[in-house]
């Protein structure tokens, strides 16, 4: 007689780079259960609303979207949620919180994760699978798709209202373009993408002292475009955390150039960081 495993649910929170560390995780979660299916579960919920990116990569039955952004909570429903949530913890059924481990001790009859997923060490074989993925994207570039020499990654978006945090200054993200030009020793222009793309130009263009232009893609293209560029400068974000995950397979001498306060994040989720240099 066959049995019929229940499926695993990963819910998240977050855009892209959220998404793309819960499917990291299911990779490696699907190796660890093989016989059950590892269904996403991805809330649009949170500071802001996002939306599903990986639709274009998972079958319906793997993914579901939780519309949850800004909806009211009844005090009853949600104690019994709370209660319940507890309540299948203490029995093993589900697991929460942000350090989760495939290798830790996880009862077989577990069915559900609920975490940001991006303060583990990721598999070879996760990366290189998302990596495929996204680089299989169609080219939308109308005049065929050009490596770009210096890439520039610069996160603004909701940081320029927020109060609680505040993008990279400019004279830091100076700082890190000056080594990625010295390492170059020659005039090459600066390519840069961002959620907020004149803000950033702005920004940097009159420090940058050579031509800066912008890149205005959708999230997945923008990771595929700054994964081929032979210097790719990150800021802060975990858009810049999965490009330097996905350039970490390639041989060729590229170079990457972070700020410092992400050292030690990066030093959790990748193996290998030596190729990374610090500003």
């Amino acid at each position: 007689m066959k049995i019929s495993y229940p499926p695993i649910r990963v819910h998240v929170w977050g855009g892209l780079g959220s998404q793309l560390y819960a499917w990291a995780f299911s990779i490696d979660l699907g190796i660890r259960f093989p016989r059950r299916r590892i269904v996403l579960v991805l809330h649009d919920g949170g500071v802001t609303k996002r939306k599903s990116e990986l639709h274009a990569f998972l079958p319906p039955d793997l993914i579901e979207v939780v519309h949850d952004f800004n909806i009211p909570g009844d005090k009853v429903r949600l104690f019994l949620q709370k209660g319940i949530r507890l309540a299948s913890r203490m029995l093993g059924f589900t697991r929460s919180g942000n350090l989760f481990s495939i290798r830790a001790f996880l009862l077989p009859w577990i069915v559900s994760f609920r975490g940001h997923y991006s303060t583990r060490m990721l598999s070879i074989e996760s990366i290189s699978h998302i990596r495929a993925r996204i680089l299989s994207l169609p080219d939308i570039f109308s005049g065929g798709f050009v490596e770009p020499d210096i890439a520039l990654h610069y996160r603004l978006g909701d940081l320029l209202t927020l109060t609680t945090k505040a993008p990279l200054s400019p004279k830091l993200v100076l700082a890190g373009l000056s080594l990625a030009q010295k390492a170059t020793k020659s005039e090459l222009a600066i390519a840069v993408c961002s959620d907020s793309p004149e803000v950033a130009v702005r920004r940097i263009s009159e420090g940058a002292g050579r031509e800066v232009y912008q890149v205005a893609l959708p999230p997945l293209q923008t990771i595929r475009f700054l994964i081929s560029a032979k210097i790719f400068v990150g800021t802060p974000s975990k858009i810049s955390e999965w490009v330097v995950l996905l350039r970490s397979l390639q041989k060729n001498g590229q170079l990457t150039f972070l700020p410092n306060q992400m050292s030690n994040q990066m030093n959790r989720v990748l193996s290998h960081s030596d190729s990374i240099s610090y500003y």
